[in-house]
C-alpha cells in the first residue's frame, strides 16, 4: 500500500468516526462496487432459479444466495481497496476479481467463520495480506483490538437493514397491485392448480433477496475495510510515518532556500568589501569617542522624565482570592448511563407509537367484525340493491341457483353462469351474514369483508369466483367451459346447506 496515494486523511480516529468514513467512501465509489457485487451474485441467483424450476427447492435456493455472502464481499473488496488508493478499476479488473476472490480463506469464510460478527474486519487480512494459519490469527488479534466492537455493532445493524429492505420490496409490490389482486398473491402458495405461478413468485422473492443483499453488502464491506485501516493507522503509526515524510520534504526544500540565501549574503559582503576603500572613511567618524558612564547617567535622567516614562512602581496589599474548585469531569460510565437513559426513553416512545398505530389500524381494518360482534343488524332499507351494476336482492335471483346455473351452462352462456353465482354470493353475504357492504364498495372490498364472515372453504371459493368474474368483465377474457363447470359443482357442495335452508323457507 502506497500511503502517499491514499484518498483519505490518515489520522487517529474513533471506531464511530471510522464507521462513518466507511459509509462515505461506499457512497463515493458505489457505482463501481455495485457492478462488482452484481457480477458476483448473478451466477448464484441463476443457480437458485434452476433449483426452484427443476427441483422445487425453494428454501435451498434462498439459503444459497444468503450463504454465499462472503464471496460477494471478497469480490467487492478487491476493487474497493484499489479505488481508495486512487487506482483505476476497469470492468476487466472486476471480472478478474471474481477469480481473485477464490483465493485461500474463502473456505474458512463459508464454513466456521460464516457467522462471525467481525468477518468484515478480518476479510482484508486474508484477501489483501494473504495471511493464513498462525500468522492470520495473530494478525486478527492485533487488528481486532480497536475495531472489533465497531464491526460487531455494524454487522447487527446492517443485518436488520437488509431484512427491512427485503420486506419493503414486498410492501412496494403490494402497493402497486390493485385491491382485487392483493389477496390472490398469497393464494399462489396454497393453490395446487397454479404451481407455475407459485414458482415465479418464489423467483421474484429470490430477486428481492438478491437486490437487498447487494445494496447492503457494499456498505458492509467498506465499513469493515475502513475499520481495518483505522486499526493499522493506530497500531503501525501511519500518521507518524506520513508526518516524518512531509517534514523531511519540507526541510529539504527549506535547506535549498537557506543555502541560496547564504550564497547571496556572502556574495554581497564580498562585493561590499572590494568596492569601498579604507580611505573613504571620514575623519569625523574616526574621531568619535565613547563615554559609557556619562551616557548611562544621561539615559537615566531621560527615563525619569514623566512625559517620556509614565509608568511607576507601586507596592500595596491585596486580598488573596481563594481558588475555585475545578469541576470534576463526569466519568465515562456516568456519560454512558445518561446516553442509555436517553435511548431507553426514545425506544419507549417508539414502542408506544408503534403499538398505538397497530391497534388503530386493526380497529379500522376489522371494523366490520367489531360491528358484527356489537350486534348491529342490517335492515332491508340499509342493504344495497345493486353492486357495481349487479342486482343482489333475493328477489332478483332464481329460487334454485344450481339448477339455473346448469341451464345457462348448457346454453354455453358461461358469463351468465359466473354472474349468477357471483350475485348469489354477494346476496348471501348481505342478507344471510349481515355483512356491512355498501354500494360504494368494489369487488376487492367485498372480498376483504367476506373473509371476516365466511369459512375458509367458502372464502376460498368466493375469491376464485371473484377473480374469474373480473377477468370476464374487465379483461374481456372468456372463461373456460371446464372451469365454469367446476365452479358450478363446487357451489353445490360448498353452499349446499345454504341452498337447503332457502328451500325449506320456501316450503
Amino acid at each position: 500500500m502506497n500511503l502517499d496515494n491514499i484518498d483519505i486523511t490518515v489520522n487517529h480516529q474513533t471506531p464511530a468516526q471510522a464507521l462513518n468514513l466507511g459509509l462515505i467512501t461506499a457512497r463515493r465509489y458505489y457505482p463501481t462496487l455495485f457492478i462488482a457485487g452484481l457480477a458476483a451474485i448473478t451466477p448464484f441467483f441463476c443457480l437458485a432459479v434452476l433449483l426452484v424450476l427443476l427441483f422445487d427447492a425453494n428454501i435451498a435456493a434462498s439459503l444459497l444466495i444468503w450463504w454465499a455472502k462472503p464471496y460477494y464481499d471478497r469480490v467487492i473488496l478487491s476493487p474497493g481497496s484499489r479505488l481508495l488508493f486512487r487506482e483505476n478499476v476497469s470492468f476487466g479488473d472486476i471480472i478478474r476479481s471474481l477469480k481473485t476472490a477464490l483465493s485461500p480463506g474463502l473456505f474458512a469464510n463459508l464454513t466456521w467463520q460464516r457467522f462471525s460478527l467481525i468477518r468484515g474486519l478480518t476479510l482484508p487480512v486474508s484477501l489483501l495480506e494473504k495471511q493464513t494459519g498462525q500468522a492470520y490469527r495473530q494478525r486478527v488479534k492485533i487488528i481486532g483490538r480497536k475495531g472489533k466492537a465497531g464491526m460487531s455493532s455494524a454487522t447487527v445493524v446492517l443485518l436488520h437493514f437488509d431484512l427491512l429492505l427485503y420486506i419493503n420490496f414486498f410492501l412496494l409490490l403490494m402497493m402497486l397491485l390493485p385491491d382485487s389482486q392483493r389477496s390472490a398473491i398469497w393464494e399462489l402458495f396454497s393453490n395446487k392448480n397454479s404451481a407455475d405461478m407459485a414458482r415465479w413468485f418464489v423467483i421474484m422473492t429470490l430477486f428481492f433477496q438478491s437486490v437487498a443483499c447487494l445494496i447492503i453488502e457494499v456498505f458492509y464491506v467498506m465499513i469493515g475495510f475502513m475499520l481495518y485501516l483505522n486499526s493499522r493507522i493506530i497500531s503501525e503509526g501511519w500518521g507518524i510515518e506520513l508526518g516524518f515524510k512531509r517534514t523531511a520534504e519540507r526541510l529539504a526544500g527549506l535547506s535549498k532556500k537557506i543555502l541560496l540565501l547564504f550564497h547571496g549574503v556572502g556574495l554581497a559582503l564580498l562585493l561590499g568589501l572590494t568596492a569601498v576603500p579604507s580611505s573613504a572613511v571620514s575623519a569625523d567618524e574616526a574621531q568619535i569617542v565613547i563615554h559609557p558612564e556619562k551616557d548611562k547617567a544621561q539615559l537615566k535622567t531621560i527615563l525619569q522624565n514623566p512625559n517620556i516614562n509614565p509608568y511607576t512602581k507601586v507596592t500595596r496589599w491585596e486580598e488573596k482570592q481563594p481558588k475555585k474548585p475545578e469541576k470534576k469531569e463526569k466519568k465515562d460510565w456516568e456519560n454512558r448511563e445518561m446516553h442509555l437513559d436517553a435511548i431507553a426513553v426514545i425506544m419507549k416512545l417508539l414502542i408506544i407509537v408503534a403499538v398505538t398505530t397497530v391497534v388503530l389500524w386493526g380497529l379500522y381494518r376489522y371494523r366490520a367484525f367489531w360491528q358484527l360482534i356489537g350486534g348491529k343488524k342490517k335492515t332491508e332499507a340499509d342493504a344495497p340493491q345493486i353492486l357495481f351494476g349487479l342486482a343482489v336482492t333475493p328477489d332478483s335471483l332464481p329460487k334454485n341457483i344450481a339448477q339455473a346455473a346448469q341451464v345457462l351452462w348448457q346454453q354455453q352462456d358461461f358469463s351468465g353462469v359466473l354472474s349468477l353465482l357471483y350475485r348469489s354470493c354477494l346476496s348471501g353475504l348481505i342478507n344471510d351474514y349481515q355483512a356491512d357492504i355498501k354500494e360504494s364498495h368494489t369487488e376487492g372490498d367485498c372480498l376483504h369483508i367476506g373473509q371476516l364472515h365466511l369459512s375458509a372453504e367458502k372464502y376460498h371459493y368466493f375469491s376464485q369466483l371473484t377473480a374469474l368474474w373480473q377477468n370476464v368483465v374487465y379483461a374481456h377474457q372468456p372463461p373456460e367451459a371446464g372451469r365454469v363447470k367446476t365452479m358450478i359443482n363446487r357451489w353445490q357442495s360448498v353452499f349446499a346447506e345454504h341452498s337447503n335452508t332457502e328451500a325449506s323457507n320456501e316450503a
